[in-house]
């Protein structure tokens, strides 16, 4: 799409680039200047990921558990008013899947089995919740009452940038919009990294008449995955060979 003029997103070519290494696992990426109220998160450059898995004391917790590289927030910033069009509040984290129970994460039809499932075991319980909560008052939730969330393969877009297949997909509540967006891909057999991209602001005012917030949104997500790029180890690329 055609980005609005007057908005100025992050200057990458002049920000960090962020190096971590996961186990043999090289992320590099551009990273924004922090601008938000809250303190940032940054992991250690070298990370051993099977190690800090199996410091949780049962499996359950630990494929329940995430390990948070990044957290932090920047600004899109406007040219034509002295305040700011949008913020983003940007999260990366690791998270362990069971080879046993879902098969290697390096597989597509697995790794999306995996993640239809997290989603569902995670917002598909807040659902319920709300249904009881009308149940009790005798009438049945809206569409606008429950939580939206990917419940099928269709739900996902596929986003190939730098030899990565990233999986992009909207959560959130539709009582607080804009929806997020969680993107995903797999690292290793049992590991994978998501992004998050929580928006405030792109309100009309902000943005002008006739631009599409979520197209908008979702273009800036795409410029920072153009600076995102994933080095995998020869064990795992072996592999994805075989997937293919």
């Amino acid at each position: 799409m055609v980005k609005p003029k007057h908005i100025i997103p992050p200057n990458y070519s002049e920000a960090d680039l962020i190096c971590i290494d996961l186990s043999g696992t090289q992320l590099a990426f551009r990273l924004p200047m922090h601008e938000g109220s809250f303190e940032p998160t940054a992991s250690e450059s070298n990370i051993d990921i099977y190690d800090q898995f199996n410091k949780f004391p049962s499996q359950t917790e630990r494929y329940a558990r995430f390990i948070t590289l990044i957290e932090q927030a920047w600004y899109y910033k406007s040219a034509t008013s002295p305040f700011d069009a949008a913020q983003v509040i940007f999260s990366a984290r690791i998270s362990e899947a069971s080879v046993e129970q879902s098969g290697s994460q390096l597989c597509q039809s697995a790794f999306m089995s995996s993640m239809l499932s997290a989603f569902e075991s995670i917002f598909g319980q807040y659902d319920k919740d709300i249904e009881e909560e009308f149940e009790l008052i005798g009438k049945p939730p809206t569409q606008e009452d429950m939580w939206v969330y990917p419940k099928s393969i269709q739900d996902f877009q596929s986003h190939q940038v730098n030899q990565t297949t990233w999986k992009i997909c909207r959560v959130g509540h539709p009582g607080t919009p804009p929806l997020a967006f969680w993107v995903g891909t797999p690292l290793t057999p049992s590991h994978i990294l998501i992004l998050n991209f929580d928006f405030t602001g792109f309100q009309e005012k902000d943005i002008g008449p006739g631009i599409c917030r979520d197209e908008l949104m979702e273009a800036y997500v795409k410029d920072f995955l153009e600076h995102f790029h994933i080095q995998y180890s020869p064990e795992t690329l072996a592999e994805m060979e075989q997937y293919k």
